[in-house]
């Protein structure tokens, strides 16, 4: 994602979940002055961004979450496949040492 577009999602996100009247309110202004829209339908409009923005943020987290948890389960994996790999060996080792003392 473009690096100045990813940082413009990160502070709307950021500013509509953590005041979130207060960006509707100069999110409804900045509509009304670029659309000509009555104030009602620009607070409606903001209401509906915030909604929209705070789902999306939701979505990212749970996104991210869930890339972390497979990077660990995958991790869990190959450390279990190491594992395996290190008792298969010492059972050779141990079968060898056996096999020379019989």
């Amino acid at each position: 994602m473009n690096n100045k577009l990813n940082f413009l999602l990160r502070t709307a996100l950021s500013a509509a979940t953590e005041d979130r009247d207060s960006f509707i309110e100069k999110f409804s202004a900045v509509l009304e002055d670029y659309t000509g829209l009555d104030k009602q339908t620009g607070t409606k409009a903001g209401s509906h961004v915030v909604s929209g923005l705070s789902a999306l943020k939701e979505e990212l987290q749970a996104a991210a979450l869930n890339r972390q948890a497979a990077a660990r389960q995958e991790k869990v994996e190959e450390l279990a496949a190491q594992l395996a790999q290190i008792n298969e060996r010492l059972d050779e080792i141990i079968r060898e040492l056996n096999t020379r003392k019989a």
